[in-house]
């Protein structure tokens, strides 16, 4: 028997893809809102479930038919959508950016690209506002559940038919574990990958094998689904990005989607949730989400990335015609073409589908460079945005050694704190902002011993709280560091907020009352994007004043507050600023070396040459 059609949960789909299409488009009074792809794997579970358990139940479930369902329903909108990003990806993306764009795309038509985003994320790993395919690491989710799942159920009915629930709860329970632990040791595993997010799926799954249970009084209903919607609306509210995902956190949305589906049928949620507005969100919602990024990325890629409010509700119009286009031309045709019929005709085309669309991606990513003239020279500056994974860079950040990042949380006390007997020793101290100046400090003070005490993501000031990492070198920096009585000169650098001032003077205060000078490095100049892209699109335009279009002024207003209190608390203070835009007029900004290097080669981290120009100015100490 065909499963009942819950309008309720088409109206609980709107809850979940409205939030995340808000979220994105920069509206921030839904800080939380990326939390909707969680209710969708509860949903995802819940229907599942429901279909196998009914098939397996009645001796007709065929694996050839559940694909050939699953490929019906996903592929004609997938591949159509991954289709028209290459087209443009191709006329507005410059080579590099365009090669990393087909390996997505190939990614995500072999559902794999929760994977790629995971292994990709580095501590400098650009803008996810400018990857277009960024959102498709749900689906690769998904169909790895609908790959492991069936035959999960029909192991566990072929030997321990009778434990089909307390199958599930385990996997509730030991995912829910595995999540908790990888979201403190490996976040972006914890968000991206199966085990860690097969315990929502699995927790819908419980919702429909009767673990819940049920409940005949209507108040108690009504209040255990108020109760669901509650917990998703505080979530959507309430729960930020840096948060541990998708646990603890997503445990709120997750269990609020069960109780609504549990207990929301018949209840008094069920005349807010079957209201035509949110149930014909619901069914585009899937074709809401595959169009709503691409669009906004795009856009961003050629505007920047802030938003007004009339762009974002521009943005939010144009995802809702694209997503009803794809809709009512694309997914609900097919679906009632193909929902029923021979399923072996229908998996064999889906499968070469998917191996037509990799290839093509594969093809994009292996020839980036045909599909548009480019300029040598844009295509050169463009370049930099791969610094991260050069010599060069590892030469200058020392990442592993003296630089203790996530990635590398390593650091060698011996290497980078040993004093040097025959020169004077100088510490530098502080994030990656800091370690950036290693190299160029260490060949502008040529007679000195730089030693480079630096890690991710921690500025290292009194009070100062962060990671496993940053606690160490903190207790280091103003613990033992000190008791190498060479050490003349610490020289404090970091990505700098007005918050830090205070704890930055205090630190100053504890070197200076130890004998220790101190000089301070202000902030650079930090940009809406990847600086060589930015810059290399700008010089193909030939409109370089549209970098300041990218620019964050926040930076600029921090300095003037900034050097007064260091100055006053008796510390030198270098201004990399000033030599970045001298006089503080975007008509004087520099963004080349003398030759031709980017100065930054991400959203503010200097390159090697980059550094050693804006260091320019520091004093001979």
């Amino acid at each position: 028997m065909a499963m009942k059609h819950r309008t309720d949960i088409d109206g609980l789909r709107a809850i979940a893809v409205m939030p995340i299409l808000l979220f994105h488009a920069g509206i921030s009074i839904l800080p939380g809102g990326f939390l909707g792809v969680d209710i969708f794997f509860v949903i995802s579970g819940f229907l599942i479930t429901g279909i196998l358990m009914r098939d397996m139940d009645a001796d007709r479930f065929s694996i050839l038919t559940f694909y050939r369902r699953r490929i019906v329903r996903i592929f004609p909108a997938l591949f159509l959508m991954l289709a028209a990003v290459l087209i443009v990806a191709t006329q507005l993306q410059l080579p590099n950016e365009l090669e990393k764009t087909g390996w997505a795309s190939a990614s995500a038509a072999a559902f794999v690209s929760n994977i790629r985003y995971w292994r990709s994320v580095d501590y400098f790993g650009g803008f996810a506002e400018m990857r277009p395919l960024l959102h498709t690491w749900s689906l690769g989710v998904e169909e790895q559940f609908y790959i492991f799942f069936p035959l999960f159920l029909l192991i566990v009915r072929r030997w321990a038919r009778a434990y089909v629930r307390q199958a599930l709860i385990a996997v509730v329970i030991l995912s829910f574990l595995a999540a908790l632990v990888m979201a403190a040791i490996q976040p972006a595993a914890a968000f991206y990958l199966l085990p860690a997010r097969a315990w929502q799926l699995a927790l819908g799954g419980l919702v429909a094998v009767g673990v819940f249970p049920q409940v005949a009084q209507q108040s108690r209903r009504d209040a255990l689904a108020g109760c669901g919607l509650a917990m998703i609306v505080i979530a959507i509210l309430i729960v930020q990005e840096d948060w541990a995902l998708p646990a603890p956190w997503g445990l709120l949305p997750s269990l609020g989607a069960a109780l609504l589906i549990a207990y929301g049928e018949d209840s008094v949620t069920h005349r807010l949730l079957r209201l035509p507005a949110l149930r014909w969100i619901g069914a585009i919602s899937y074709s809401l989400y595959l169009w709503h990024w691409p669009i906004i990325t795009f856009y961003r890629l050629e505007k920047g990335l802030s938003l007004t409010l009339t762009e974002s509700a521009l943005l939010v119009a144009a995802s809702f015609a694209a997503a009803a286009a794809s809709f009512y031309l694309v997914e609900r045709p097919m679906l009632r073409r193909f929902r029923e019929g021979p399923s072996k005709p229908i998996v064999t085309a889906g499968g070469l589908a998917l191996a037509a669309s990799v290839a093509a991606a594969v093809g994009v990513a292996a020839y980036p460079t045909g599909w548009r003239k480019i300029d040598p020279e844009v295509d050169r500056i463009a370049r930099f945005a791969e610094y991260v994974d050069t010599g060069a860079r590892a030469a200058q950040y020392r990442e592993g050694l003296c630089f203790a990042t996530s990635k590398h949380p390593t650091f060698d006390y011996a290497l980078c704190t040993t004093p040097d007997p025959r020169r004077r020793d100088v510490a530098l101290v502080g994030d990656s902002h800091a370690a950036q100046y290693w190299l160029a400090l260490q060949q502008r003070l040529p007679q000195d011993h730089v030693m480079q005490v630096t890690a991710s993501g921690c500025r290292l000031i009194l009070n100062a709280q962060g990671e496993d990492r940053c606690t160490k070198l903190n207790r280091y920096v103003y613990g033992d560091m000190l008791k190498n009585k060479e050490i003349e000169h610490v020289v404090l650098a970091g990505r700098w907020r007005a918050e830090d001032v205070e704890d930055l003077v205090k630190s100053i205060g504890y070197f200076k009352t130890r004998g220790v000078a101190v000089t301070v490095i202000g902030p650079t100049d930090e940009f809406e994007g990847d600086f060589p892209l930015l810059l290399a699109r700008a010089i193909e335009m030939r409109d370089l004043a549209a970098m300041e279009s990218f620019r964050l002024r926040s930076m600029r207003s921090l300095e003037p507050s900034l050097e007064r209190r260091v100055r006053e608390a008796g510390a030198n203070y270098v201004s990399v600023q000033d030599v970045e835009c001298p006089g503080n007029t975007t008509r004087s900004c520099r963004y080349l070396t003398q030759n031709g290097t980017p100065l930054h080669f991400d959203y503010g981290h200097l390159t090697q040459d980059g550094a050693a120009m804006l260091l320019k100015n520091f004093p001979a100490i």
